[in-house]
């Protein structure tokens, strides 16, 4: 008595090229590179022998932040913060926002046309061009 077995092998040839772009949205290896990179400011921050603990500040802790400073201390551009800004330009003090977009004009990323889209969605704001 003989069994004979039998396997097929089927290969199928792709020629679309996987990008970084595909690799980065899958949600488990762009954790992994973020926290890679986390770690790699970590060991660098240590490496230079600062003793205060690291400080790194990450988009969702910038987006939270009080007294609209992700446009004085981080200048964030003006499409990015959109939709943080509150709806009503009057909920925060017109001397708050002038001391903000003042700042914002002394910051060294500033941009002339966010400083504008600023002075436009903070009415009663003049600012002066630099």
């Amino acid at each position: 008595m003989s069994l004979t077995t039998t396997t097929t092998t089927t290969t199928i040839v792709s020629n679309a090229q996987t990008t970084f772009n595909d690799v980065f949205k899958m949600t488990y290896i762009r954790s992994l590179i973020f926290n890679h990179i986390d770690q790699i400011f970590k060991v660098e921050y240590h490496a230079k022998g600062c003793d205060q603990q690291y400080k790194g500040t990450k988009g969702r802790d910038i987006i939270q932040l009080p007294f609209l400073a992700m446009i004085s201390k981080f200048a964030m551009p003006l499409q990015f913060i959109r939709h943080y800004l509150p709806s009503d330009c009057n909920q925060v003090l017109l001397v708050r926002r002038v001391e903000v977009i003042d700042r914002y004009c002394c910051h060294r990323n500033y941009n002339a046309t966010t400083s504008i889209g600023y002075s436009q969605t903070s009415i009663g704001v003049v600012t002066r061009a630099g």
